[in-house]
């Protein structure tokens, strides 16, 4: 069972991910086999990809320490890799190496890396020092037994509008079963997220609050993958006591309350070799949460990791 890494270590995997080249795969807590016991061995981060045609494995070990990292930790790292698929070693410290540890690792070909503050005359510090801290901000939707009014078209050509239940049955038109319309509103805002947000000017909100709200999602409500292509979703409703019928879908209704939840997470501002970035860590919607946001001259990348437990 691999271990969990600590927050250094999670960040480093994270920007590792970042500075990944198309066709690179990066995986953190990964398990290479020793060509000697074959047994496998974990290692904090690995790269795969390949190099002139040829495949190639980029092991990267990284530690966090109050003291600069030693000779024997080399050694270590050394004797560990020895018998593994291992083409190029890193290593990264957060608290930097010793002399003989640097040594050691330039003499044994083995990279080596700290991260390092910013200085007053690095480029990127005027930058990001702009920006102390982030402010993400997470919604939780309230929905009363009511929430849902729905738009259909009868057989006959009569449209019908009347409030449904969360758990109400949807069909494609040949009948076969999709699911409630629960599953499908949820899919509908996943896909209209952007302007769901627009709707509850969720730009200007700057403290926690709650925002009643009214949205309606229009037709046509066609289905766009197999088996179903270009069937109508429909509701099956049962006038007066008589024959069930298919209604198509034309369009909903949702109704509610919005709780935006707005947490302050504080970053720091680093470089790692080349590359400018910044961490932070916090709690969203009361669960961990690790924020990372690099800078490599080409473009930014932010990542946000929810973590099982607030690592230290």
């Amino acid at each position: 069972m691999p271990r969990r890494s600590n927050l250094f270590q999670e960040v480093v995997a994270t920007l590792y991910s970042h500075m990944a080249a198309k066709g690179e795969i990066v995986e953190q807590s990964a398990m290479l086999i020793n060509s000697a016991t074959r047994r496998r061995r974990e290692v904090d981060v690995v790269i795969t990809g390949k190099l002139a045609g040829e495949p190639l494995c980029i092991a990267v070990e990284a530690k966090s320490s109050k003291r600069p990292l030693d000779v024997e930790w080399v050694e270590k790292m050394l004797g560990k890799h020895k018998n593994l698929p291992t083409d190029k070693l890193i290593l990264v410290s957060e608290s930097g190496f010793t002399q003989q540890a640097l040594d050691l690792a330039d003499s044994s070909r083995i990279s080596t890396i700290s991260p390092e503050n910013f200085g007053d005359g690095d480029r990127e510090y005027g930058i990001v020092n702009r920006v102390p801290s982030l402010w993400p901000k997470s919604i939780s939707l309230k929905l009363p037994d009511d929430a849902v009014k729905v738009r259909a078209a009868r057989p006959g050509g009569k449209v019908a509008i009347f409030s449904a239940p969360r758990n109400l049955d949807i069909h494609a038109d040949g009948g076969s079963y999709l699911g409630d319309i629960e599953e499908l509103l949820t899919a509908a805002l996943s896909t209209q997220w952007a302007g769901f947000a627009e709707h509850l000017n969720l730009r200007n909100i700057s403290e926690r609050t709650e925002i009643p709200f009214t949205i309606t999602l229009e037709g046509p409500w066609k289905i766009t993958i197999e088996p179903y292509v270009n069937q109508w979703i429909c509701l099956q409703y049962a006038a007066n006591g008589g024959d069930r019928e298919y209604h198509k879908l034309t369009g909903v209704q949702l109704s509610g309350s919005a709780l935006i939840d707005v947490q302050r997470i504080n970053l720091k501002h680093m470089k790692l070799g080349e590359m400018a970035f910044s961490f932070g860590q916090g709690y969203i919607q009361g669960r961990p949460a690790l924020i990372v946001v690099s800078e490599d001259g080409n473009q930014g990348k932010l990542t946000f990791r929810p973590l099982g437990e607030l690592l230290t």
